[in-house]
């Protein structure tokens, strides 16, 4: 899985704390403290096929969340 954090203007924000749920309502998925590069993206290999829900903070903005069908391959971007 590859997302994209971005502000309001599609500015990437760097430093995000991504934090993967199960979109079925199932466990939050604690491996690690996952955050964005410099250009906001964040990649994640080890998440199991199916629903997610990704919620993206960082001090300057407000948190922003989205969900994601994970099949292989995806691709995202998730507005901050």
């Amino acid at each position: 899985l590859l997302v994209r954090v971005v502000d309001e203007l599609g500015a990437p924000v760097s430093g995000a704390v991504l934090v993967p749920r199960r979109g079925d309502g199932g466990e939050l998925y604690c491996d690690d403290v996952p955050q964005t590069d410099a250009e906001g993206r964040w990649e994640h290999e080890a998440l199991d096929a199916g629903p997610w829900i990704l919620r993206a903070r960082h001090p300057d903005f407000r948190d922003g969340e989205g969900r994601v069908e994970l099949a292989v391959g995806a691709r995202g971007e998730l507005l901050l």
